[in-house]
């Protein structure tokens, strides 16, 4: 026995092994990716191998680290299926102590979202509206920080909410006129964001010690999750811990149903002004709540207490916003030319397709853990948009991930680690162009982008057949119990459950 990873049988400590020894290179790999790249960030708290980027180079090193670390999530996740009981506690923190390596890295080369995080940050900062102002607009005045602006998107307001907006202009205060002191502010609120989710996973899934490790294995030590939200600093790691904390308010006993929902109230409204789609999770996990008046009431007035003011900002409610998030990247779905030429139609036949998949995943989707109702509509919702829309890239899965955590043991646990693989390797940086290298990155985005169009057909399919289970250990593999609801709609744990183990997209259209 290894201290805090007992191991129980010889294939377990085949799985563990392997598993630690990927995780391993999966960590270094794209820890040295980012050392290698984005030099418009070197400097100040941030350290860096190179003064110019490698393409070929960054390229091999993420390709290869995202695919064994995925790997190695899978095979984590088997061997806890198999009897391996490691100590939350120690994932937690191993997952933390990464995290902390990565802050201190500049985001990958070909990842510039918390570039434009910064921008918008530091148009924010003298008091000027993102939503009115470019980050061109910044550049042309010749500020520091907007001269480092990716090319790409100096013509874009910010898309995002206004929420999201006030953390940017937080941390465009702090770092005032370095683009890396910005960054890594940025960086060090989703290191803290990243290590609150995995502790409030491992307290939602307190009693079981076997859903305790899967959640960490999932979240806190997956370390393509750790890449793209701590390393290249993206904001939806903070709609992960608004879902968790909204979980962990409806679960409480401890409150009534008027503080219960004026407090989730308060959480789904400034996760939705953080990013919109988190309206979806929010909207399932409300479910529960449904015969509660008192509740809903509640949480209507705590999500307009931070919504109302929120979107009084100039710009904040710019219906293009929406439009170009619904009609981006019309050639990712391979529709034709009449559909997508029209962006109407386009838009209006993703929702329809998204509403679809959201009724399949409703009623055929595994259960929660301990039978939570508030997770599964939560989960069905926000995957069937992940799995549709066109502008889904490998960190919109922090969303997800916590709530497939929250779901008994199934094929389920796989399929959002495929899709997370392969929207990685499709958003990987592009090699130097006629190269052998970029040659297998074209291969592989192609690979990549037909297995995200196929993830949705195996998903329906799994649900047809009703094929989620997966045998394991303490009986918490198969059907739950129910557990009962409180007046407020928080719920209490089932009588029976399991007693806990003590100690012992897009790179192919380029």
């Amino acid at each position: 026995m290894i201290q805090g990873f007992p191991i129980v049988s010889r294939a377990t400590r085949v799985l563990v092994f392997s598993a630690l020894v990927l995780f391993i290179a999966s960590v270094v790999l794209l820890g040295f990716a980012m050392a290698l790249g984005m030099p418009a960030v070197a400097g100040g708290p941030m350290w860096s191998m190179s003064t110019k980027p490698a393409p070929d180079t960054v390229a091999v090193l993420q390709g290869v680290g995202m695919f064994v670390g995925a790997v190695a999530v899978g095979l984590g996740i088997a061997a806890v299926g198999t009897g391996w009981r490691p100590s939350p506690r120690l994932l937690v923190a191993i997952g933390a102590a990464v995290a902390a390596v990565y802050l201190f890295l500049p985001p990958s080369w070909g990842d510039t979202d918390v570039l434009n995080y910064a921008i918008y940050g530091r148009i924010a900062a003298p008091g000027h509206s993102p939503y009115l102002m470019t980050p061109e607009q910044l550049y042309r005045t010749g500020d520091p920080v907007g001269v480092l602006g990716p090319v790409a998107w100096r013509g874009w307001p910010t898309v995002y909410g206004p929420v999201a907006t006030v953390l940017e202009w937080v941390a465009a205060e702090l770092g005032r006129t370095s683009m890396a002191w910005i960054v890594f502010w940025i960086k060090a609120g989703n290191w803290i964001a990243f290590v609150l989710t995995a502790i409030g996973l491992v307290r939602l899934t307190a009693g079981n010690r076997a859903l305790q490790a899967r959640s960490c294995i999932l979240w806190a030590v997956n370390p393509l999750m750790l890449f793209w939200l701590v390393g290249n600093g993206h904001i939806d790691v903070l709609l992960a811990l608004a879902a968790v904390l909204l979980l962990t308010v409806l679960k409480s006993g401890r409150l009534n149903a008027i503080s219960a929902g004026f407090l989730g109230g308060l959480i789904i409204g400034a996760g939705t002004a953080i990013k919109s789609p988190f309206l979806l999770a929010a909207i399932g996990v409300a479910w529960t709540v449904r015969r509660s008046p008192r509740t809903i009431f509640a949480g209507v007035i705590g999500a307009a207490a931070v919504l109302v003011p929120s979107y009084l900002q100039p710009g904040a409610l710019d219906e293009a916003v929406l439009s170009r998030r619904l009609t981006w990247n019309p050639s990712f779905m391979h529709l034709p030319g009449a559909i997508t030429s029209r962006p109407d139609v386009y838009g209006a036949l993703i929702l329809l397709a998204t509403l679809v998949m959201a009724v399949i995943l409703l009623l055929r989707m595994p259960q929660g853990y301990q039978a939570r109702p508030s997770v599964r509509p939560a989960a069905a919702l926000v995957l069937a948009y992940l799995l549709v829309f066109p502008t889904a890239g490998p960190w919109y899965d922090a969303l997800i991930i916590p709530l497939v955590a929250l779901i008994v043991p199934s094929w389920l646990d796989y399929l959002v680690i495929i899709q997370l693989a392969l929207l990685s390797e499709m958003a990987l940086p592009t090699g130097i162009p006629h190269s052998a290298i970029y040659k297998t990155e074209r291969m592989v985005g192609i690979i990549s982008h037909a297995g995200v169009l196929l993830v949705p057909i195996v998903l329906v399919v799994l649900c047809v057949r009703n094929s989620w289970s997966v045998s394991w250990p303490d009986g918490i593999g198969g059907g739950v119990p129910q557990p009962a609801v409180l007046a407020s709609g928080t719920e209490v744990p089932a009588p029976n459950l399991p007693a806990p183990n003590l100690p012992g997209r897009h790179r192919a259209q380029r």
